[in-house]
């Protein structure tokens, strides 16, 4: 289960511009009430491969809330993704290079060859946005040792970890979703591309990423007499090619 969660409210400047409030920090309670207060009121929610954070939040419900509390939570996560209410900066990155036929890889103006990642740290780096430290040294993995401890007696480096994720998921969607904004590669999409949107299918691809992940983290039912004739007829003409 997730020990805190962090965010940055997107705002609109006087300018219309957009600009990523400062993030804050809230421990475990306080993230599933925060959550479940977006989902209701429609607020869009972008994350950073957010199908684990939904997965992982639907694990806590149960944990902290008990059975039944995050099956209650996945519905309205689905409700909320049918709706387009989330969205994944990586996915969005992917769609957005997709278009500009720079998926993976692309050739900079300098001639030598770039190998695109889509994880926070890179996404955000492309984007002018701040470095992550996501080494082995970093607080990543060690929030199960803050299991129980109140989020006033936590160390600075645990507290700061979170809210840069935060901080840097909210400068990449404003980055990949403001007009004139994303980069030479939204300017390349549009070329290759014109009048199309690159994300025009954000809403549907996040939503297939939450469908592969649940597979992932429970795996697929099947039809277990199904199962049995299948193998059975496998067996069978296994034995019977062999004769």
């Amino acid at each position: 289960p997730v020990v805190c969660g962090s965010y940055s409210v997107i705002g609109v400047a006087p300018d219309g511009s957009r600009y990523a409030a400062q993030p804050a920090i809230v421990d475990r309670a306080g993230a599933l009430a925060a959550v479940r207060a977006w989902l209701a009121n429609g607020v869009q929610i972008f994350g950073a491969n957010i199908a684990f954070d939904v997965l992982a939040l639907v694990l806590t419900a149960d944990f902290s809330e008990g059975a039944g509390a995050g099956l209650a939570l996945l519905r309205d996560f689905r409700t909320a993704y049918e709706r387009g209410q989330i969205r994944d900066v990586l996915i969005d990155q992917k769609l957005i290079d997709n278009a500009a036929g720079c998926l993976g890889l692309e050739q900079v103006p300098s001639g030598r060859w770039a190998h695109h990642r889509y994880n926070l740290d890179y996404t955000s780096q492309r984007h002018g946005g701040p470095a992550l430290d996501k080494s082995g040294d970093s607080w990543r993995l060690r929030y199960g040792e803050l299991e129980g401890v109140p989020l006033a007696q936590w160390p600075a480096a645990a507290v700061e970890y979170p809210l840069a994720d935060a901080l840097a998921t909210a400068h990449c969607a404003i980055e990949q979703n403001a007009p004139g904004r994303g980069g030479r590669w939204r300017e390349m999409a549009a070329i290759n591309f014109r009048g199309a949107d690159p994300l025009a299918q954000s809403a549907e691809q996040a939503r297939a990423a939450l469908s592969l992940a649940s597979m992932s983290a429970y795996g697929m039912r099947t039809d277990a007499p199904q199962v049995e004739r299948y193998a059975a007829y496998v067996a069978a003409e296994y034995a019977r090619v062999g004769e």
